[in-house]
């Protein structure tokens, strides 16, 4: 059960709105669906994807493996970080596949200057 004030990536009714490519704030061809209403939708909704903005193979898991290579004395990886990354609407989007541009991400990186953490005592 989701708590108050936690995001939802479908309305009330169960509508789904695609977010649009990773590089624009909005859909431009206003795609959504209903993936509860039919059995044509819900396998339609299987071809819509969790775009990573910041892309998780070219980009993430190898900051990941620098920050880890890296650790400055007295910092540890600040995993929150990286979490969001990886598996929260902070940095994935819902888009219908005609939006989803499967190319390289080049203005989209990681922050280093959020990699780490003060070590805690």
């Amino acid at each position: 059960m989701r708590s108050a004030g936690e995001a939802a990536l479908c309305d009330c009714d169960g509508w789904f709105t695609c977010q649009g490519a990773y590089d624009i704030d909005i859909c431009t061809y206003n795609h959504s669906i209903n993936p509860y209403s039919t059995k044509e939708s819900r396998i339609l909704f299987s071809t819509w994807n969790l775009d990573h903005v910041i892309e998780k193979s070219r980009e993430v898991i190898p900051s990941i493996v620098r920050a880890v290579e890296n650790i400055p004395k007295g910092k540890d990886i600040n995993w929150f970080y990286f979490y969001q990354l990886l598996f929260t609407i902070e940095n994935l989007k819902l888009v219908h596949i005609a939006c989803h541009k499967k190319e390289i991400h080049e203005s989209k990186k990681c922050n280093p200057k959020l990699f780490y953490k003060r070590k805690e005592s």
